[in-house]
């Protein structure tokens, strides 16, 4: 009992001793909670806004708008793929952090080991076996090629062929039964038509932005006198990774290819340009058929048709087509009889508009092809007939300046005869003719008409220049206060440049 009396008593006093304890927490839990009410208001009760979501005609136009954007995007987006590609290092790639083509790419070095890039790009199918549109650019020299869709399911691809006037290639997976997209008609565009882009900037898979047409028929991004200048111009934005993307019009069809912006950062700065599907479509339909691409060639320089040269040529008002500037001996247009001077209004029946057109229609005809071309020479309307050839792309070389001899005092130049040994230095053809600028006069007519040191004068208002000598009495022969048209050849082309002369 003793014991088991203590066990009671026992247990009597450490309830106790809990309840004590309770009683302490109690107290002083109460004590901070009103110590925080002192430093604290009391919750606040407020009324949720009892405004109701707009409708009606006013927001109608939004929705319907909305609406008509997530159609485009539940069709465009199951064909959009993200490419990431594995390839050689080229210690002069063309396409480094800061290139406007929108490639990232991180470089590994290490000691006695091969070097790679690796990049990511976009594109899109076009054909449910498996046929995948993208830029040359995003593949070129791909060691390894790997196709993510847009369920997260993965393809090894094949690049089928490149092609490097157009900046256009086609890999190709293994797979059935895709989903792909279509071909729109670039041709139909115009400025401020709605467009939208799609594909995996900064490593975003899957994005789609929204935008405009800014303009059409631009020259190309492509270091290459020979690429198509058709290009077109958007503000709908492109970064990083955008590359290879379809730019797809307000009826859901493929009417460009995201492929280069223009920027002094390396970011998107308003001005993104893709490849028109016109030029596009029959470029890969090459690609898949042949593996590589046939670009016809006349061998012409153009020179646009503007209403400050048209009247040293004698044309009719409202006159429409390109100048040519340059014809290369013995090439397709030679011995069709072009001359230079000679204005193209048409090609094969077709109404020529500008430089970037005619590109298009002549690198798209199948080499030997006889066409007819309309053109027009000092005034009077000729048809001639040409067969086309197959463009070969040349190989770029360095070039040198000469020394200055003769001065050039009406446009502010410093000219000298193209001699031999200039002509060598500089890599010009031997059919080149004429003084080459030494140096120009800042703020100077010439100048302002961007002539620069190492350009060739071969023609003074459609009169041809021999020597430097000549070049002086032609100048000085110019009436006084008017526009002189120059023939000039730079960079591997002709090109003719209306200089505004200074006043008397």
């Amino acid at each position: 009992m003793a014991y088991s009396g203590s066990i009671w008593h026992g247990a009597k006093a450490h309830k106790g001793l809990v309840l004590t304890l309770v009683t302490a927490v109690l107290a002083g839990s109460l004590a901070l909670y009103r110590t925080a009410q002192q430093g604290h208001s009391a919750p606040v009760h407020y009324k949720l806004s009892s405004l109701k979501p707009l409708r009606g005609r006013a927001i109608a136009p939004l929705l319907a708008l909305n609406q008509a954007r997530e159609a485009i995007v539940n069709r465009i987006m199951p064909s959009v793929v993200n490419i990431a590609v594995t390839s050689k290092h080229k210690p002069k790639t063309g396409f480094q952090q800061n290139s406007p083509f929108g490639q990232f790419f991180q470089f590994f070095p290490h000691s006695n080991q091969p070097q790679y890039d690796q990049g990511i790009g976009s594109g899109f199918i076009i054909s449910p076996d498996g046929y995948i549109v993208t830029n040359r650019h995003v593949v070129a020299d791909a060691t390894y090629v790997s196709v993510t869709m847009h369920n997260h399911v993965n393809y090894r691809g094949k690049v089928l062929g490149t092609d490097a006037l157009t900046d256009l290639a086609v890999v190709k997976i293994n797979a059935h039964h895709l989903p792909s997209i279509p071909w729109g008609n670039s041709s139909k565009l115009r400025v401020g038509d709605a467009v939208l882009a799609f594909g995996n900037p900064f490593m975003l898979n899957f994005t789609v932005t929204h935008g405009i047409i800014s303009g059409l028929h631009r020259r190309s991004y492509l270091d290459s006198n020979r690429a198509a200048s058709d290009m077109i111009q958007t503000d709908t934005p492109i970064n990083p990774g955008n590359s290879g993307g379809p730019l797809v019009d307000a009826r859901g069809d493929v009417i460009g290819i995201d492929a280069a912006i223009l920027t002094p950062s390396g970011a998107f700065a308003g001005v993104g340009y893709a490849i028109p599907s016109d030029l596009a479509r029959p470029i890969t339909d090459q690609i898949i058929r042949l593996g590589h691409v046939e670009h016809g060639y006349l061998g012409v320089g153009l020179n646009a048709l503007t209403p400050t040269n048209a009247h040293f040529f004698n044309l009719p008002p409202d006159t429409h087509g390109v100048l040519i500037a340059q014809v290369s001996p013995h090439d397709p247009g030679a011995k069709a009889g072009m001359q230079v001077g000679d204005v193209i209004v048409s090609y094969n029946h077709h109404p020529i508009h500008s430089m970037g057109q005619l590109q298009v229609l002549v690198q798209l005809t199948r080499p030997g092809t006889r066409v007819p071309i309309g053109i027009m020479r000092n005034g009077k309307a000729m048809t001639l007939h040409a067969t086309v050839g197959q463009f070969h792309q040349p190989v770029r070389k360095s070039s040198k300046t000469g020394e200055s001899k003769t001065s050039g005092v009406r446009l502010g130049i410093q000219f000298e005869t193209l001699t031999r040994q200039i002509r060598d230095q500089l890599n010009i053809p031997s059919s080149i003719h004429g003084a080459i600028i030494e140096s120009v006069v800042p703020g100077s007519p010439a100048y302002n008409a961007e002539l620069r040191r190492g350009m060739v004068i071969q023609q003074v208002n459609r009169q041809s220049v021999t020597s430097a000598r000549q070049l002086q009495s032609l100048l000085a022969q110019a009436p006084a206060g008017k526009p002189v048209l120059l023939l000039v050849y730079f960079d591997g082309g002709s090109a003719f440049i209306v200089v505004h002369t200074n006043q008397p």
